[in-house]
């Protein structure tokens, strides 16, 4: 059986066998169909039966097929028509097509082949009119859609709305509702209807109306009549004027919306109900909610968009009244920023002051020297004397050591900069603290024996990958060991070890030997602070070392501690097992 409901076939053929062999085939198939004999009745059936396909013998006497094809093609230019006849020459073919023919088949007629080529020309010819359909619904849905945005005064855009909607859904009326909670009611604010009594201004109650529930609920109300939902009417007089179907589809408004335009529930506050769109019908007309029901939610989603666009109109009016204490309110803020401006000067003055300090410390230092090592040289009074050897050495070792301070100080303070600029730049990677460890410290190890330090490194056999910045955890374990280094006497011991935790890694750098006083261990990442120390030309340094340290502790977001007490200083490394990072850097997947 085909597939499409009882369309209406016009066969036209002067044989009346034919004819008859052809009906039967064609009605049990489940075609309605209206025979003709020739040509002239064949134009006259058409007008009265408006078929939605032909059949049309050739040869006939009076006027031929070709003939009563083309005419029929004048007529509606997209009815399908198959031609049927003996003729088989490529001129009769031609002339078929010529003539406006859709299709050509051959006596003796082989059905299974035309019960395929008629479904396939029905076929055809619906799909050709659901893309002309679609076609003018689209461009109907543009105008109404075109039409409600072009103001932003909701009186304007629903009387707009009403007449555009009506028209292109061809419905009887077409009303807008304001819900207003308050009073427990809906009231008509707006409709458009092709007969002359309205509702505008209807207040219709919201208790015990089982259609405003339903809105309520974010439904969409379909009758296909009215009598199939009697008790749901509030006023039957629009009932018993609009007794066929009904369709109400609710309109959203406020910081909410319905979600049906882009596809997605808004995630800034759920949908606030605004009110209702209604379609009404005075007759049921059959398949009307089905086609009607995806176009009229679109509708409605570009009205509540409108009534938000509207809305929010309203709402930048009234904030421009509270404009001036807002930017009284800013100009107060910046002054307090500006303030604040003025402090952080006042810190940078400080700061450049103490670095110019320490700058001059060890240059006077190389200034003394060299005034020094002249004395030793050069004649006194005009009269030579050899230079003592154990001095010079000395005054030369204090250049050196003064000039190394000032180079280092410059590095440090450069670097110091530098990490401002590097925080949330970089991109972390995994190490193997196994393998990495191993090489840092091996160096140092060498160094600290030939000091006739012991050193040692301990790790767990299990230890896991960690993602840091690599280079940046180098230089605070360098700083460190350094540092304990230059501290530790002879025969004392320095350990690195490495313990795990669920949340966190730990470092401890331990050396034996030394105390660091407790009113001294709170200031030691300051900058430019050093330990006092009985021989500051043994061990002078730049004062910015574990300043570095805990600045490069922040970039790897983890933290420092210090503990020492009974000859035992201890700083303690605790880092997060993955460096979380900013922007769109991903990380690359541990090694198994």
């Amino acid at each position: 059986m085909t597939n499409f409901s009882s369309p209406t076939v016009l066969l036209v053929d002067d044989d009346p066998s034919t004819r008859v062999y052809l009906m039967h085939l064609l009605v049990h198939e489940g075609y309605r169909v209206v025979e003709a004999e020739e040509g002239e009745q064949a134009l006259v059936l058409y007008s009265q039966s408006q078929p939605q396909i032909v059949l049309l013998d050739a040869l006939m006497p009076g006027m031929d097929g070709f003939e009563c094809c083309q005419k029929l093609q004048v007529l509606d230019a997209d009815l399908p028509c198959l031609m049927i006849t003996s003729l088989e020459d490529q001129a009769s073919v031609d002339k078929a097509f010529a003539a406006g023919a859709s299709d050509y088949i051959t006596k003796p007629i082989h059905w299974p082949v035309m019960r395929q080529r008629i479904h396939h020309l029905l076929k055809a010819r619906q799909n050709l009119l659901n893309v002309r359909q679609q076609a003018a619904r689209e461009q109907a849905l543009n105008r109404v859609i075109r039409a409600i945005r072009t103001s932003l005064e909701l009186d304007k855009i629903f009387s707009v709305a009403t007449r555009e909607i009506c028209h292109l859904l061809e419905a009887d009326r077409v009303s807008i509702s304001r819900y207003q909670p308050q009073q427990q009611e809906w009231c008509v604010i707006s409709e458009y209807q092709t007969q002359a009594d309205g509702y505008l201004g209807c207040s219709i109650p919201d208790s015990d109306n089982r259609m405003a529930q339903l809105l309520k609920q974010g439904k969409v109300v379909t009758l296909e009549t009215v009598s199939q939902a009697k008790d749901w009417i509030c006023i039957p007089s629009m009932a018993k004027a609009y007794p066929g179907s009904w369709l109400l589809a609710p309109l959203y408004g406020g910081s909410g919306s319905s979600g049906r335009v882009s596809g997605t529930e808004s995630l800034s506050a759920p949908p606030t109900l605004w009110g209702s769109l209604c379609l009404q019908l005075k007759t049921a007309r059959s398949g009307w909610l089905a086609t009607s029901h995806n176009l009229i939610l679109t509708l409605a989603d570009h009205l509540s968009i409108a009534i938000q666009q509207a809305e929010l109109f309203q709402q930048i009016q009234e904030l421009n009244h509270t404009l001036e204490e807002k930017v009284q309110a800013r100009t107060a803020q910046l002054d307090r920023q500006v303030q604040e401006l003025q402090r952080l000067d006042h810190l940078k003055n400080d700061f450049l002051s103490t670095v110019s300090h320490e700058l001059r410390t060890p240059l006077s230092s190389i200034k003394m020297g060299i005034r020094l090592l002249s004395s030793a040289l050069l004649p006194s009074n005009g009269v030579a004397k050899p230079p003592d050897p154990e001095k010079v050495a000395r005054y030369l070792d204090v250049l050196n050591r003064e000039c190394e301070r000032e180079i280092k100080l410059v590095e440090d303070l450069l670097e110091l900069q530098r990490l401002e600029v590097l925080i949330g730049s970089q991109q972390p990677h995994w190490l193997d603290l196994k393998e990495w460890l191993p090489p840092i410290t091996d160096p140092f190890a060498e160094v600290a024996r030939s000091y006739n330090q012991l050193f040692s490194l301990e790790y767990p056999p299990d230890l896991p990958p960690i993602c840091t910045l690599p280079e940046v955890l180098r230089a605070v374990l360098a700083e460190l060991l350094q540092n304990a280094h230059k501290f530790t006497p002879t025969d004392q011991l320095i350990s690195l070890s490495v313990h795990n935790h669920p949340d966190h890694l730990e470092i401890q750098i331990l050396n034996t030997g030394v105390t660091i006083p407790p009113q001294e261990q709170e200031r030691v990442f300051e900058k430019f602070y050093r330990v006092p120390n009985p021989d500051p030309w043994r061990q002078g340094g730049t004062g910015l070392g574990l300043a570095l340290v805990q600045k490069r502790m922040n970039l790897l977001q983890g933290s420092i501690h210090l503990s020492s007490e009974a000859e035992h200083t201890c700083f303690t490394l605790r880092l997060p097992w993955v460096l979380s990072i900013s922007g769109k850097g991903k990380l690359a997947q541990p090694k198994a």
